[in-house]
């Protein structure tokens, strides 16, 4: 392990109310911060989350922290790289794939605020 790797801790985590329950407080950490190629490591990170009741919490936080090493919410760094980059829905923030600059909304997101841009437009048309 490299010394750029943080080193693990009880508060390797930061307080959040769903450490306690992480799965991977009880096996050991090196695990989660395998060094590049080591990918058994990685698999028996990712093996661990799958076990997780807390996995979606972790991922949450590994993408709002940009954390950018080890394994989190069961994704290597290039996964969550990937995700991040995944355009969402600006009114839902569902995954949408590709988008251009004019579409930034899912489908039924668009035609639900097209339709509300009709009643706005009818309303002050009316007054």
């Amino acid at each position: 392990m490299s010394a750029a790797m943080p080193v693990y801790s009880e508060s390797f985590i930061p307080a959040e109310p769903w450490k306690g329950q992480a799965a991977c407080m009880q096996v050991d950490p090196d695990m989660f911060f395998p060094t590049k190629g080591d990918h058994e490591s990685a698999r028996n990170a990712v093996a661990t989350c799958r076990t997780c009741p807390v996995v979606g919490d972790c991922l949450q936080y590994a993408l709002e922290h940009r954390e950018t090493q080890g394994v989190w919410g069961g994704l290597t760094p290039m996964q969550r790289k990937r995700i991040a980059r995944t355009p969402v829905c600006r009114r839902c923030k569902t995954p949408i794939g590709h988008l251009s600059k004019q579409h930034r909304y899912c489908e039924s997101c668009a035609v639900a605020r097209r339709a509300e841009s009709q009643k706005a437009y009818a309303q002050k048309g009316a007054a």
